[in-house]
């Protein structure tokens, strides 16, 4: 800048004498300004030149790599200006600007392709529809998903989606709702592809907005959810034919209640009154007869009394209500007094067992029937034994199940199971023993899957021969509103 101002100064006084040799040539010194005239003409244009070149390092040339670098942008390199060199501020200035503005581009052209990247990548349709309802734009799920190519849609009114005949009034539905309530969602309607193809898809629309939050352009999305409607249709499909086989069951319980039982209560007495009059008309042969058709009978009617405790658990189920089960145990125990003396049974380990959300009258069933069980598949030489325990279905330990869900366990030492026979013990009249060895109609362990289930549970064995078994249920806590004001265990050895 120092060397600038010293190049001024000296023009100034160069100029200066000029004109004072001009003015002594008018005064009468022309002869002097004829000798020095040629020098001080070549000593100006020197300077001139030298002052040329030295504003075309310090101003041009900065200004010349200015213009090329505004060309690189246009064709799209945005690296800037790195190696100008100037002392003039305002060109400085300049420099820094156009720097910074190559950087801000360079910043959004980034934004733009990421979100171009999420544009093309999303699997739902995307179509950007402008003011006047045209396609302005449309993403690759879209096309894939109508058939359409690319020049086919962009520019094309935006009910093409829909369909000819509703498709104008689809589109004025989601632009009026995205406006007045800034945005539409869940909206189910039908694209139509170019094959007239007709697709079930969710829409969502939302206006995009300016700065001054002025919305122009419609962002429509559509989720394609034919398979989705495909599953439903199915569903409320099987939903219906469970319906129509829960009314067949409950007819069936009605017929074997009343119409079944009705015949065989005949049967069997008859075949009493046969035995008590005639036995000693009939030889060997028919008291063999008889005796069988009246054990055929008694089975046949535990079998329709079974179907019949099946079919109730649905049929007859009632409402959930708090039930503390330890009150629920001792009642059953009660029930098979007679049969734990018989057996010298123990009952022990009731630990704590908590209140659940249940059905009284099913968690009754439940206890009886896998107690009963313990007590009936024991070994021959050793009492049984049967544990009840409780823990939450998360295992944490602490009393309380943070899943809802109390898991409990009763385990004896009985003869146990072969586990590759898991899934035929809860089948309906599955027998792992004849009936000789041990009486039943390998009914009670599917009702109690079914009880189980109806309560939002699992329940499963683990088991082997001559090692007992554990069967193991989930139920449901019962909620802070309903639980009792303290869980108590039932600590009494039942022997």
């Amino acid at each position: 800048m120092f060397k600038s101002v010293k190049s001024k100064v000296l023009a100034s006084h160069l100029i200066t004498a000029a004109v004072a040799a001009l003015a002594a040539a008018i005064s009468g010194h022309y002869v002097i300004l004829k000798d020095y005239a040629f020098f001080i003409l070549a000593f100006i244009f020197i300077f001139a030149a030298l002052g040329a070149k030295v504003l075309a390092s310090n101003i041009t040339a900065p200004l010349a790599k200015l213009a090329a670098a505004s060309n690189a942008v246009a064709r799209g390199n945005l690296s800037g200006i790195n190696d100008v060199r100037v002392k003039e501020k305002e060109i400085i200035t300049l420099v820094e600007a156009f720097n910074k503005m190559t950087s801000n581009l360079s910043t959004i052209l980034i934004s733009k392709d990421y979100v171009e990247n999420v544009f093309r990548s999303i699997s739902d349709s995307i179509v950007i529809v402008d003011e006047e309802g045209r396609i302005k734009t449309a993403n690759s799920a879209t096309l894939d998903m109508l058939g359409y190519s690319k020049d086919e849609i962009i520019g094309k009114p935006a009910g093409l989606l829909f369909g000819e005949e509703t498709g104008e009034g689809d589109i004025r539905k989601i632009r009026y709702e995205s406006t007045h309530r800034q945005r539409l969602e869940n909206f189910t309607s039908t694209y139509v592809a170019k094959s007239q193809k007709q697709i079930q898809v969710m829409i969502s629309g939302s206006l995009l907005t300016d700065r001054e939050g002025t919305g122009y352009d419609l962002v429509v999305v559509g989720k394609d959810i034919t398979e989705r409607k495909k599953q439903e249709e199915e569903l409320q499909s099987m939903l219906i034919k469970l319906e129509q086989s829960n009314r067949e069951l409950q007819d069936f319980a009605h017929i074997a209640s009343h119409d079944l039982q009705e015949p065989l209560r005949k049967i069997m007495a008859f075949g009493n009154r046969l035995q008590s009059k005639y036995t000693d008309k009939l030889d060997d042969q028919g008291r063999d007869y008889l005796n069988r058709m009246r054990n055929a009978a008694v089975r046949m009617q535990s079998l329709i009394q079974s179907l019949l405790m099946y079919s109730r658990v649905t049929t007859k189920a009632q409402p959930f209500a708090p039930v503390d089960l330890p009150s629920v145990v001792k009642e059953v125990l009660s029930d098979l007094e007679v049969r734990i003396q018989e057996t010298g049974g123990q009952i022990v380990d009731l630990d704590k067992l908590p209140v659940v959300s249940a059905d009284p009258h099913q968690m009754r069933q439940l206890f009886q029937n896998l107690i009963g069980n313990a007590l009936k598949f024991n070994k021959k030489d050793e009492p049984p034994v049967v544990k009840i325990s409780c823990r939450p279905a998360d295992g944490n330990g602490n009393g309380a199940s943070d899943k809802g869900l109390y898991e409990i366990t009763v385990e004896d030492n009985g003869i146990g199971f072969d586990e590759k026979y898991l899934d035929r013990i809860f089948g309906v009249f599955q027998r792992l023993h004849g009936r000789n060895d041990f009486e039943g109609s390998g009914i009670g362990l599917s009702v109690c899957r079914k009880i189980v289930m109806r309560h939002g549970g699992n329940i499963t064995a683990k088991s082997a021969p001559g090692q007992g078994a554990r069967f193991i249920f989930t139920l449901p806590a019962a909620g802070p509103q309903e639980a009792a004001p303290d869980m108590y265990a039932a600590d009494t050895a039942y022997e």
